[in-house]
């Protein structure tokens, strides 16, 4: 088995990686060929055998390693930012828009559901320490899941239009739709 730290293994790993997300861009997960996925990296399938039994165990960890880095941006965010969420929102859109190959298939393709699932609960639990939300107590959980579900179908619709505008701006209009959500609750 080759070793998992030599830098061989690791180029071979990034080619299938890239190999296997640009395959996603237009075709689901379970419709991509090892053969496919090792032609498009120019790579030979033992040499993918190796390293991965089928092209979901990459997958798998594909999304390990984005939820991660996605875990471990927010977190070091959270400690630069000062916790203004304005700034918090912007540098994240940055995040995405930097790493935006990766998070179109991930995100935008709907076959995959779980990601998008992962992707969301670690975005709530990092977001929930730092956003307030003025309503009744009863209804906290229920306004915090309609305000986060619908920044990520913004972020999504932001991916999927090519980054048409820019992080800081639909940071600001993801926080003027929840205000605007939020202003009924006001007295």
């Amino acid at each position: 088995m080759a070793s998992k730290n030599n830098r061989r293994t690791q180029m071979t790993k990034l080619l299938l990686k890239t190999s296997l997300i640009d395959l996603m861009h237009n075709k689901s997960i379970n419709q991509i060929t090892i053969k496919e996925l090792c032609e498009n990296a120019d790579l030979n399938r033992s040499t993918f055998y190796l390293h991965y039994a089928d092209q979901y165990a990459l997958l798998e960890e594909i999304e390990e390693e984005i939820i991660f880095k996605t875990h471990e941006h927010l977190t070091n965010i959270n400690s630069e930012t000062n916790v203004n969420t304005i700034l918090y929102v912007t540098s994240f859109l940055d995040y995405i828009k930097a790493n935006r190959d990766i998070f179109y298939t991930l995100l935008c393709r709907q076959d995959n559901i779980s990601f998008q699932t992962m992707f969301l609960n670690i975005a709530m639990d990092r977001i929930k320490g730092i956003i307030s939300i003025n309503c009744p107590t009863e209804y906290y959980n229920y306004v915090f899941d309609y305000v986060m579900h619908g920044s990520i179908c913004i972020i999504t619709e932001w991916i999927k239009s090519d980054f048409d505008l820019p992080s800081q701006k639909l940071a600001h209009l993801m926080f003027r739709l929840s205000d605007h959500s939020l202003s009924s609750f006001d007295s």
